[in-house]
């Protein structure tokens, strides 16, 4: 064991053929943010470090156009860019990924689109959707969505129970570890580079990009939801056990708070507000709004009668609003000072791993299970249009620096949707 454990101290070049499991390596205090005073939670101007941007106040994240699942490590869904005033009339390409995939794409600094695939691969596609280099496989279905780094490494899980970090240069495996079982949850990447994910035995794990890992913090049942970040740092997270979590992510892990709400497994992503609120579904049939002190402040019911489990990721707008997609069919805008519709939009309805995307102009992007994407406008909830992807849409979608928007449909194709006038199309 001691010797393995010093393998996993090796640096990235040294690890590009190797493997180890959570067991085998070794853990110390996490590191600190190497950030400037200025992005002190209340200071002034933040200048974030090289390879990230500057948002909600002062949030560092990484600089590209949608570099994790819901755009952010807060995951409020909400992009710097803005999607297609109207769609072209084709798609301008669509590429297989394999039946039935539920990954979310990500996007690249130089605008290369990553998702996972139900058949076993990561898969990268160039703007005009050739594959930048043969997609990695793994040796089950990949059905979260990957996270890149500021140095355009990319993250992601497997349910072949390893975590990959992944040269985007040569599509090739830098390091791979062994959880020891399925992950169903997307990595978040902190403002100094610490990847957090969670597993369904080992809760939530933080590790260094050279798979060093800083702590695992266990949790009832398993993290199957992908973790979000608050502003202050606070980690939060839902269980497959029934409860949602606030971590404290200090030199030791520590519980900030936690709520039990029962049932079955938390798989909605929760979305946190510059002021701390996190909003996130639960299997009771609920969205919930829960304080930074972790007191309720509201919960709306998913349904007229609070019926079905709320497994869809809300979004927040940049006004507050929060976007959230029902089992009864309908997308709902909410006030976030006390839950009150504002309006409702219907569509053939949601599952788990949807969630809607906002661009710049507060447009809202939404697929649903009737296999339409739309395109939702934020004053009242009137459609400005609809895109048939020939089959159910169980995932959110990415807004590319060109105004594409790139869209997972059951059908096992990967589309890229751009606006009208733009060219192309098949």
């Amino acid at each position: 064991m001691a010797g393995r454990a010093v393998s996993c101290r090796l640096g990235l070049a040294a690890l590009a053929a190797s493997a180890c499991s959570v067991g085998d390596l070794p853990t110390r205090p996490p590191i600190k943010p190497d950030l400037p005073a200025s992005c002190a939670i209340g200071s002034g101007a933040c200048v974030c470090p090289a390879g990230y941007y500057r948002h909600d106040g002062n949030v560092c994240d990484v600089d590209t156009p949608w570099p994790m699942f819901k755009g952010n490590h807060m995951r409020t869904g909400r992009s710097r860019l803005v999607g297609p005033n109207q769609p072209a009339a084709a798609p301008t390409w669509r590429k297989p990924i394999g039946a039935s995939s539920l990954s979310s794409p990500v996007i690249g600094a130089d605008g290369t689109i990553y998702v996972g695939g139900s058949d076993h691969k990561l898969h990268a596609f160039n703007l005009d959707g050739t594959e930048k280099w043969p997609a990695l496989a793994t040796a089950d279905e990949i059905s979260e969505s990957p996270a890149i780094g500021a140095d355009g490494t990319v993250y992601f899980g497997s349910w072949d129970t390893n975590f990959y970090a992944m040269d985007s240069a040569t599509g090739k495996a830098r390091w791979t570890l062994g959880v020891g079982e399925t992950m169903q949850s997307s990595p978040a990447i902190g403002a100094d580079g610490t990847i957090y994910f969670g597993s369904d035995n080992n809760g939530l794990l933080a590790i260094e990009p050279d798979r060093t890992l800083l702590w695992t913090f266990t949790a009832g049942g398993g993290v199957r939801s992908a973790p979000a970040i608050g502003a202050d740092g606070t980690i939060y997270e839902g269980t497959a056990g029934g409860e949602f979590l606030a971590v404290n992510p200090g030199r030791a892990p520590s519980l900030r708070w936690s709520i039990h709400i029962g049932g079955s497994a938390v798989e909605s992503s929760p979305a946190v507000a510059p002021d701390g609120t996190e909003y996130v579904g639960a299997a009771d049939g609920y969205l919930h709004a829960n304080g930074p002190d972790g007191t309720e402040k509201w919960r709306f019911p998913a349904g007229a009668l609070g019926q079905g489990a709320a497994t869809s990721s809300p979004a927040l707008g940049a006004d507050g609003t929060v976007y959230f997609g029902s089992p009864d069919g309908n997308l709902y805008a909410l006030d976030p000072s006390g839950g009150r519709v504002k309006w409702q939009f219907v569509t053939g309805g949601f599952e788990t791993g949807i969630s809607p995307t906002v661009d710049s102009n507060g447009v809202i992007y939404v697929g649903s299970t009737d296999r339409n994407l739309y395109a939702i406008a934020p004053a009242d909830g009137s459609k400005k249009w609809s895109f048939d992807v020939g089959g159910p849409v169980r995932s959110a979608p990415a807004i590319g620096s060109d105004g594409t928007i790139y869209v997972v449909s059951g059908d096992g194709n990967l589309y890229a949707i751009g606006p009208a006038g733009a060219g192309g199309g098949i």
